[in-house]
């Protein structure tokens, strides 16, 4: 009885296995459609470079031989256009230089990041957009030019050579230059809307930040950790400061914000010069979110009016001739002094002609 009950269990498993089989293979399956895993394009070689044809047939470049140091990429391959460098192509190789055709509108994620031998960089014009840690630690990059058409910057995080950038007229948002330790001082021009999150975040060396009327945002942590940064104004124009804006700024001694309904982030860790507050000044307008602000913290505040305007030499409120006056008498005075004695300042100097 027990083998019997065996044997009919084993025809049923077998009708059931072939049964099914024959179910499935009579029937036919439709996929949904986001399902579908599309079949990449073939990767070609063009000397040094790899690469592969988009379906508009154009090309992006997807890679690079190690054995090369420098590469001029082409502006056709095979009567097709490059236009675009794509994600990781060039990603912690032992670059020296490279030479970007005129007919490239993109560079990709992480495209050259960890290129820690590449030394200078000229975009052609036709760039318009540059991904997220396009560049990231270049750390021997020194110079960039930059394409007339991006509207944003970003990806240059940690190229700690970088000694000065010059922002194009195209550009609405600037970022990415975080942990570039050799800045020294940095203009943001007022065509830029928007200084983004961590745009200068770590910049140690950055020690004068220019900022033009005509930004509008500076965004969260912006120039966090900038300890040589001493002070800053913020034009009219900015109608927002995020938090942790300037966290940590060791050297910071006075910040002027000029718009007096600016939104100021209220966390204590917006404007520090110490892990625990700001021990400098905060200049604004009467009964403005900047006396709220350095109020509600227990940070210093002074009126505008009392700030001590560069060059008044007299205290008077005004820069005219007899500052310059005083100012010149100062330099002519210094040049009588023998280059190994110790000169008066400036503010002993004036005190001793009076």
């Amino acid at each position: 009885m027990k083998n019997s009950n065996s044997m009919i269990a084993g025809i049923m498993a077998l009708m059931f296995v072939f049964g099914a089989g024959t179910a499935v293979i009579g029937t036919k399956i439709a996929l949904p459609e986001e399902k579908v895993i599309a079949t990449s394009a073939e990767t070609l070689k063009y000397e040094s470079l790899s690469y592969k044809v988009e379906d508009n047939d154009t090309i992006t470049i997807t890679g690079f031989d190690d054995s090369v140091t420098e590469v001029e990429i082409p502006a056709e391959i095979d009567g097709k256009k490059v236009m675009t460098i794509g994600s990781g192509a060039f990603k912690s190789k032992k670059l020296t230089s490279v030479t970007i055709p005129d007919s490239v509108t993109s560079i990709g994620y992480q495209a050259f990041n960890g290129c820690k031998y590449l030394t200078a960089l000229s975009m052609p014009d036709s760039i318009i957009e540059l991904g997220n840690e396009c560049f990231y630690n270049c750390t021997s990059l020194e110079s960039v030019k930059f394409s007339n058409k991006l509207t944003e910057i970003t990806g240059f995080y940690g190229c700690t050579n970088l000694e000065e950038i010059t922002i194009p007229a195209s550009v609405k948002t600037v970022g990415g230059f975080g942990n570039c330790t050799g800045l020294t001082s940095v203009t943001i021009p007022s065509n830029v809307n928007t200084i983004g999150s961590s745009a200068f975040s770590g910049c140690k060396g950055l020690k004068s930040v220019t900022i033009e009327e005509g930004v509008q945002a500076i965004d969260g942590s912006a120039f966090s950790s900038c300890y040589a940064l001493e002070s800053v104004t913020i034009p009219e124009s900015v109608v927002s400061i995020g938090g942790s804006a300037f966290y940590y700024c060791s050297a910071l001694k006075e910040i002027t914000i000029l718009n007096s309904a600016c939104n100021i982030n209220n966390g204590n860790t917006t404007i520090t010069n110490g892990y625990n507050g700001y021990s400098g000044v905060i200049y604004g307008a009467e009964d403005s979110t900047a006396q709220a602000y350095a109020e509600k913290n227990n940070y210093t505040f002074q009126s505008i009016s009392s700030k001590p305007r560069k060059g008044d030499m007299n205290s008077d409120g005004l820069v005219d001739s007899v500052d310059g006056s005083v100012i010149l008498g100062y330099y002519a005075y210094l040049s009588t002094k023998p280059e190994d004695e110790v000169a008066m300042d400036i503010d002993e100097y004036q005190a001793s002609q009076q």
